[in-house]
């Protein structure tokens, strides 16, 4: 018997090129993204395709990749997770910065007044500990 050369071993580098093609890089998502900011990921989309993602003044920006030909191209665009259309996507952005900053100054003022509270309250308790003496 002779021992034969085993056709998985010589498909493993043909697969390897195969799946490499089939996912963008990062430098292809600097083409596909609508707005750059580093860093970019890629990442599954909303949809369960492979796309690009990056973060930018807190807002979540996902673009799907699409394959044509030899390059990629731009499909679904979603800011925080809602599909927005490419042509609103400046109007959409903006908003989304907007609202993430409204949320962050909330959040600093209920951490102000949660501080504030907590001084009145231990003040309380020593000006209660002062008159029961």
């Amino acid at each position: 018997m002779h021992a034969t050369p085993s056709k998985r071993s010589s498909l493993t580098p043909s697969l390897l090129l195969l799946l490499a093609a089939c996912t963008p890089t990062v430098q292809d998502c600097h083409t596909i993204l609508p707005v750059i900011t580093e860093p970019v990921s890629i990442v599954q989309t909303p949809r369960g395709t492979t796309g690009c993602s990056c973060l930018t003044e807190g807002v979540l920006v996902v673009a799907e990749a699409r394959h044509q030909g030899w390059s990629w191209t731009r499909g679904q665009i979603w800011i925080d997770v809602t599909p927005t259309a490419e042509e609103e996507f400046a109007t959409r952005l903006a908003e989304a910065k907007a609202r993430h900053q409204i949320e962050a100054a909330a959040a600093r003022a209920t951490g102000a007044v949660t501080a504030v509270g907590a001084q009145v309250k231990r003040l309380g308790k020593a000006i209660g500990d002062y008159l029961h003496r």
